[in-house]
C-alpha cells in the first residue's frame, strides 16, 4: 500500500516523539540508584530506541521518494500538457489543410 507524503510526515513525527520519550525514559532508568536491577528495562529501552531510529530513517527515505516522485510527475504533467497542446494544434492544422484540399478537389471536380 502506498502512503501519501503527508501521512509519512505525520508518521515520522509520531515516531520521533516516541523516540524522544524513550530517550528520556532511558536517562531516568540509568540515573536510578538501583540501575543494575533495571538492566532488562534499560536493555529493552535501548533496543526500542534503535528500532524506532530505523523506522524514522526508513519513513524519512520513503517520504523523500514520494516527494521526488510527485515533483517528477508534476514536471512530466506540465510537459504532457504542453505536448498535448502542440499535438492538438498540429492536428487542427492538419485538419484545416485536409479540409482545404477536399474543398479544392470538390471545386475542381465540378
Amino acid at each position: 500500500m502506498g502512503y501519501g507524503y503527508d501521512e509519512l510526515v505525520e508518521a515520522r513525527r509520531q515516531v520521533d516523539s516516541t523516540l524522544h520519550k524513550l530517550r528520556e525514559t532511558l536517562r531516568t532508568l540509568e540515573a536510578k540508584e538501583n540501575a543494575t536491577r533495571l538492566k532488562p528495562q534499560i536493555t529493552l529501552a535501548r533496543r526500542r530506541i534503535a528500532a524506532f531510529e530505523v523506522a524514522s530513517d526508513l519513513i524519512g527515505r520513503e517520504a523523500d521518494a514520494v516527494r521526488a516522485e510527485a515533483d517528477a510527475a508534476g514536471a512530466r504533467g506540465a510537459d504532457d500538457v504542453r505536448g498535448a497542446r502542440r499535438a492538438d494544434a498540429a492536428a487542427d492544422a492538419w485538419d484545416a489543410a485536409d479540409a482545404g484540399a477536399t474543398l479544392g478537389a470538390g471545386a475542381a471536380g465540378e
